[in-house]
């Protein structure tokens, strides 16, 4: 494991200061064999009473698997990944469907640590960059080694540089987010209580993420989306806007669809699909639109021709045999809604006395 770590007596944790978490709750359950229980929304994330206890726990856990020296979490050996979601389970009823949201918590989590420890423990002086030799004590699963490492990252240019990047990145951020440590899901919980309801919609979290407590004044954005988004709640009582999907009232008060990745006023994790459902794409769309009208244009002309006593002519045939033939493949013999509404019907045999040219 490397030289054996020492002390450092001017790392103590000053007066105020937050310990190490511990968990006693989940360590209990390990102890006793009884993990935890835990309900599930429909967004894929832990409910009820031990949901923050396993968000806690998860942090524990990434401290011991995950080391400070790692810096990024998909780096990390599988086995220790393996190890680290036994642990958990230890503590909770977790079914595997869940496997990837605590991984993805054990992620931010590290990225958190690591930032924390940077902030509150790695220097002596920030301003000349001299930094501590030894671990802090308030982490004594850090080992003389992994620091060493650690150390040696933040020094680096690269590190500098993506430092430097994010820095200007976050002077350029419009909005602020006010709540507490819990984010969203605190925030969603603590409202499901107050108002009676099984679920908040996403402009109610928002608002109340990012309006100031006391004297503060929010960000010239954030104060105009709060305001929109009591125009567009005025609207649809007047019924001149419908929220559908996608196209909700935040959205609308933003002025623009959320794009894929992290969604405003939810919870960490939940992104547009696990938000909204999945829809079928534009391109898959288009080509069912064409395939609907290409296949009710031959069939009409065919079954007009025979009811005539006329014969389809060799085109048609081929036209009719490709396209019963792309339907079997992709199972949608039966997408004739166009036709339907022209009151035809044809059934898979039907079609095919059409194509070998039998009928009556």
């Amino acid at each position: 494991m490397g030289e054996k770590r020492k002390r450092d007596d001017k790392d103590e944790n000053k007066p105020g200061e937050r310990g190490a978490t511990k968990c006693p709750e989940a360590l209990a359950a390990i102890a006793a064999k009884k993990p935890l229980t835990l309900a599930w929304n429909s967004k894929g994330l832990p409910t009820g009473p031990n949901a923050r206890t396993l968000s806690s726990f998860i942090g524990v856990t990434t401290k011991l698997f995950a080391t400070i020296d790692v810096d990024d979490f998909r780096k990390l050996n599988p086995k220790l990944k393996k190890l680290l979601l036994e642990r958990l389970k230890e503590a909770f009823d977790i079914p595997e469907c869940y496997d990837q949201y605590l991984l993805k918590k054990a992620a931010a989590s590290l990225r958190q640590w690591r930032c924390d420890v940077a902030e509150h423990h790695l220097y002596v002086n920030k301003e000349t960059g001299e930094m501590k030799k030894n671990p802090p004590s308030k982490y004594p699963n850090i080992t003389q080694d992994q620091w060493d490492n650690f150390k040696e990252n933040r020094a680096s240019e690269r590190f500098k540089a993506i430092s430097k990047r994010n820095r200007a990145n976050i002077a350029k951020k419009e909005s602020i987010y006010y709540g507490s440590r819990g984010g969203y899901r605190l925030i969603e919980d603590i409202l499901k209580k107050e108002q009676g309801v099984e679920e908040v919609e996403r402009h109610v979290t928002y608002k109340a993420g990012h309006t100031p407590k006391g004297a503060r004044v929010g960000t010239k954005y954030d104060t105009n989306i709060i305001s929109n988004i009591e125009e567009v709640l005025k609207e649809v009582e007047e019924g001149d806007f419908i929220p559908k999907g996608r196209d909700d009232i935040l959205a609308r008060a933003i002025g623009r669809p959320e794009h894929p990745g992290r969604l405003r006023g939810v919870p960490l994790h939940v992104g547009v699909t696990k938000y909204y459902g999945k829809t079928t794409s534009k391109k898959n769309k288009k080509k069912t639109s064409k395939y609907t009208d290409q296949m009710v244009q031959v069939l009409v002309s065919v079954i007009l021709k025979m009811n005539a006593g006329g014969k389809p002519s060799e085109e048609e045939l081929k036209m009719m045999e490709d396209i019963i033939k792309e339907g079997k493949e992709q199972g949608k013999m039966e997408l004739v809604e166009e036709a339907d509404k022209m009151d035809i019907v044809v059934a898979e045999k039907e079609a095919d006395m059409v194509v070998t040219g039998h009928g009556s």
